[in-house]
């Protein structure tokens, strides 16, 4: 639906078009000014248009995409996505992720990402950086220290894990390396062999 030219800028026209049918030297000077009025007018609509175009874009939620690496799949080289990563094959390389890396078959590299979930997966690294979680579950296995907010341990963990708030070494856990946290919380049955070190607030 076209939108309607408000009235005043309506009437602006038409007194154009009139003054430039029986404008005579004299109205010269008026008709100038006329036609100033008009453009402003124009520019205001057009102007109001584009606020109003760029609010309806930013309302718009942004999809986030979700990769996967299929199980029947192998890649190497370096990985670099502004979603989300479900790894099932093998990836030879460093992952680097804006959203959450799932992994379920095997990593061998670096980790950079947001989240990092490993379901009876491996991964073999120097470094895993996350800005928030890490959730290893039973059957997993990761060599390579691990930088986060808070982790979440139920299987086994060959290096050092630092958590900026809080660790949770669950029941099966078999932790080998060091552990600096703000909270430690360990259930029976967890092995650890390293050092632990409460972080200060």
């Amino acid at each position: 639906m076209k939108e309607k030219t408000p009235s005043n800028s309506k009437t602006a026209f038409k007194e154009l078009t009139s003054f430039l049918k029986t404008e005579k030297p004299e109205q010269a000077k008026e008709s100038d000014n006329l036609s100033a009025n008009v453009m402003n007018e124009v520019k205001k609509m057009v102007t109001e248009g584009a606020n109003e175009k760029a609010k309806a874009t930013s309302a718009q939620p942004i999809k986030k995409t979700v990769s996967t690496i299929s199980a029947d799949t192998e890649i190497t080289g370096n990985i670099t996505t502004k979603g989300d990563i479900i790894v099932e094959g093998v990836i030879n390389g460093c992952v680097k992720a804006a959203g959450h890396i799932t992994v379920v078959g095997t990593i061998i590299g670096n980790i950079d990402a947001d989240c990092l979930s490993i379901e009876k997966g491996k991964i073999v690294a120097e470094t895993i950086n996350l800005a928030k979680n890490i959730n290893i579950s039973l059957s997993s296995e990761i060599s390579g220290n691990i930088n986060c907010k808070n982790a979440f341990i139920d299987s086994t963990v060959k290096g050092n894990v630092f958590a900026a708030d809080k660790c949770e070494v669950r029941k099966n856990a078999n932790i080998m390396g060091d552990i600096q946290a703000k909270e430690l919380c360990m259930e029976n049955g967890s092995r650890l062999v390293g050092k632990v070190e409460t972080l200060r607030s």
